[in-house]
């Protein structure tokens, strides 16, 4: 019995990987930097485990694998590693986690000839959500408000309208030219 062939790398595959390892590997280098050998250990395990899994099309460990790193985050923001650096190793992991699902949900149907416009699509997407995650995260680490129960919920209330019409706007977009190719 011989290895069977790979289909080639594509960029979902490759973009898993990349925030795979900018994940793991951040929090390793982060936990090793401040003594915590325990921690950088299961962060590369977890990582391994992970990426293994992912070669191998064992899709049932990503959100085991996704849930021990952002453990593995939330323990180093106990031990009093950086936050910042923690909220992106969060942003990474759940990048690669979309990316794993992303690439699964391609690898079920037959090739598409515009694919590559909507991997390209998808991973724009993602890059520009987790960059304002990322942002705002960093964000609520630096600034101290004080505001009213009515002021948040003002606030609230403006982001939840602005993200569905964000949300509409992107999905005009593309939606409407999947659709037209496929007719």
């Amino acid at each position: 019995m011989g290895i069977t062939k790979r289909p080639r790398l594509n960029w979902a595959d490759g973009g898993f990987y990349l925030s795979l390892a900018g994940a793991a590997g951040m929090l390793a280098r982060l936990a090793a930097a401040h003594a915590q050998p325990s921690l950088a250990l299961v962060a590369v395990a977890a990582g391994g485990a992970w990426a293994t899994a992912h070669w191998l099309g064992r899709r049932w460990l990503s959100p085991l694998a996704f849930v021990m790193l952002v453990g593995c985050a939330v323990a180093g923001l106990w031990r009093n590693l950086p936050a910042a650096w923690l909220v992106a190793d969060v942003a990474a992991a759940l990048a690669a986690w979309d990316l794993d699902g992303f690439a699964a949900r391609l690898a079920r149907y037959e090739p598409r000839r515009d694919e590559p416009r909507l991997v390209a699509n998808h991973v724009g997407r993602l890059l520009g959500v987790t960059g304002l995650g990322v942002i705002l995260g960093e964000a609520a680490l630096v600034l101290r408000l004080a505001l009213g129960l009515g002021e948040v919920a003002a606030v609230a209330l403006l982001a939840f309208i602005l993200l569905l019409q964000g949300m509409r706007l992107l999905d005009g977009d593309s939606e409407g030219e999947v659709k037209q190719i496929d007719v």
